[in-house]
């Protein structure tokens, strides 16, 4: 499948240091794309070419789903252990993790995307358009 419109190619990823393969990047990619441009009202969507900051936020935030997305399926982080009868116990994601999740991607745009400007307008800006 031809993912397009991406705002951080696989190829460009692979050169800022990404570890994932191609498949789960672009997967990830494209739910960080929408998480942006729900965010910034689609004021990139039309951009011919994606601002450097852009890709950073990009990078970021898939690392940070990526994350996430660990803990969801694998249910590894261990909660308590006990040495004398040998017990382990995993902690499972919760409702706060989401939460936590949440905020975390929008503390990776605010950083990113602060000083993005599309059209003389902050992509970040959600007040009443100025007309004159």
């Amino acid at each position: 499948m031809q993912f397009k419109e991406q705002y951080l190619t696989y190829e460009e990823y692979k050169e800022m240091d990404g570890t994932l393969n191609e498949v789960p990047f672009n997967l990830l990619e494209y739910d960080v794309r929408k998480m942006i441009d729900e965010r910034t009202f689609g004021r990139l969507t039309h951009l011919s070419s994606v601002p450097f900051d852009v890709k950073m936020c990009v990078f970021k935030m898939v690392d940070v789903v990526e994350s996430y997305l660990a803990l969801e399926t694998q249910n590894k982080a261990v909660s308590s252990e006990n040495t004398d009868g040998y017990s382990v116990s995993y902690r499972k994601f919760e409702m706060s993790d989401i939460s936590v999740k949440k905020k975390e991607l929008e503390s990776v745009m605010e950083t990113y995307l602060a000083n993005v400007v599309v059209e003389g307008i902050p992509v970040l800006y959600i007040g009443v358009p100025y007309v004159s």
